[in-house]
């Protein structure tokens, strides 16, 4: 008789087996859900999915930038205070169907933004505080009182479009 054939006979050995087998396949997946990162998430993101954010912040992407997006979510952990950062970096048109999509076209000026030059060194962003963006004034109502900054170079190739949405 085979050596599988004579654990078969012994259902507590198999039901181990099985339990065994089970959990390592578990927790496989559980790690594979907890340590997986979104690679479109800037280090230090430490608030949910890009989809949890742009729900929370209001905002919404064109089909055109869903893979020429990088972001950054953060919460103070205790309510307070969050934010999401948002950059696109799409041609002219889809910068225009974003601005457009979110309401985001009031008056312009152009200036420093000075929420771009802020933000951590390893995002990447502009780090001269003096550069110059179309910074847009927007009136944005929601539910919840949330401050809202956003910055354009529309002139780049390809356009750059900022936005920090903040309640604090």
């Amino acid at each position: 008789m085979s050596s599988l054939a004579k654990l078969v006979r012994r259902p507590a050995v198999v039901i181990i087996a099985v339990g065994v087998v089970t959990l390592v396949a578990g927790l496989a997946i559980v790690g594979v859900k907890l340590f997986s990162r979104d690679e479109r998430a800037y280090p230090g993101s430490d608030r949910g999915t890009l989809e949890e954010g742009l729900r929370w912040a209001h905002v919404a992407l064109p089909a055109c930038a869903e893979h020429a997006v990088r972001y950054a979510a953060h919460s103070d952990g205790v309510g307070f205070s969050s934010s999401f950062y948002l950059r696109l970096s799409v041609p002219r048109p889809c910068a225009e169907d974003f601005l457009a999509l979110n309401r985001f076209t009031g008056s312009a000026t152009v200036k420093p933004a000075r929420f771009v030059s802020t933000v951590p060194a390893e995002w990447g962003w502009p780090r001269n505080a003096a550069k110059q963006f179309s910074v847009i004034d927007v009136d944005y109502a929601t539910t919840t009182p949330l401050d809202v900054d956003v910055a354009t170079d529309l002139d780049a190739e390809p356009a750059d479009v900022f936005v920090r949405v903040g309640n604090a």
